[in-house]
């Protein structure tokens, strides 16, 4: 776990993005879910939760995808990125 975790740590590290700080609005805003995965692609994983993601409200969530991989093209891979509100590989 260790091992596997020390990865992932690498990996998320190349995207070289700044450390979130939650901040408090009065005014009611969107929730932010993130999905990172190694699997958007075609994959078992990606084959059950490609569908997954343009299932959220619009209006009450905003999604952002991480992929760990580079893209290989799939139908999965595309409606993955295409549904997401935010799609970083």
């Amino acid at each position: 776990a260790q091992c596997f975790g020390a990865k992932i740590l690498s990996n998320v590290a190349l995207f070289d993005m700044p450390i979130f700080v939650h901040t408090q609005n009065p005014i009611r805003s969107k929730i932010k879910i993130g999905y990172v995965s190694s699997k958007f692609g075609q994959h078992s994983l990606g084959n059950m939760t490609y569908c997954l993601y343009e299932l959220h409200s619009c209006d009450e969530f905003e999604i952002f995808c991480y992929s760990l991989e580079p893209s290989d093209n799939s139908y999965n891979w595309k409606q993955t990125r295409d549904h997401a509100d935010h799609f970083l590989d």
